[in-house]
């Protein structure tokens, strides 16, 4: 279970939000339309007048979303550390105030999954022997002008929600 440092207050310290639920995310059960599309799903938001795939990670991390859309549940400490959150989906944020911040899963942005050690190795950054979440940390770290581009390579984006207790 991935343990983050954060702050329910952005600072310079804790700049990365951990976002709640939008409100504007929407869920379309194709199976409404015809029987052929059963089990079938797509996410995205409404433009009037048109139902549009929603924000990918890179216009997120970018831009951010409004918090009366998606209010930050807290402001974490590292990129890294909360990109690894989305992959697990669940964790432990430790405030600076001693409160311990359970967060799991909510939804996803319907955007797919890519990997990002799938990337590295592709590109020759990293051999499939070495690959692990270590070696992916490591290299972020020693190649921090190429982060963005690594982890935006997987446009899937997680919302979380606040439980009483771990997964």
């Amino acid at each position: 279970e991935p343990i983050l440092h954060g702050s329910l207050q952005k600072s310079k310290i804790y700049q990365f939000p951990v976002y709640a639920h939008p409100s504007d995310l929407s869920v379309i059960d194709l199976s409404l339309f015809s029987p052929r599309f059963k089990g079938e799903k797509i996410l995205g938001r409404y433009t009037d007048p048109e139902f549009v795939p929603y924000y990918d990670r890179e216009e997120i991390d970018a831009k951010g979303l409004p918090p009366h859309i998606a209010p930050p549940l807290a402001w974490v400490d590292n990129k890294v550390d909360l990109f690894f959150l989305h992959i697990q989906g669940s964790g432990r944020i430790f405030l600076d105030t001693g409160e311990i911040l359970n967060v799991h899963y909510h939804a996803s942005n319907g955007r797919p999954y890519r990997s990002i050690g799938n990337y590295l190795i592709q590109r020759g950054k990293l051999s499939l022997s070495e690959m692990s979440m270590q070696a992916i940390r490591a290299y972020l770290r020693e190649h921090p002008k190429e982060m963005d581009t690594i982890l935006n390579y997987n446009p899937s984006y997680v919302f979380f929600k606040v439980e009483k207790d771990g997964p």
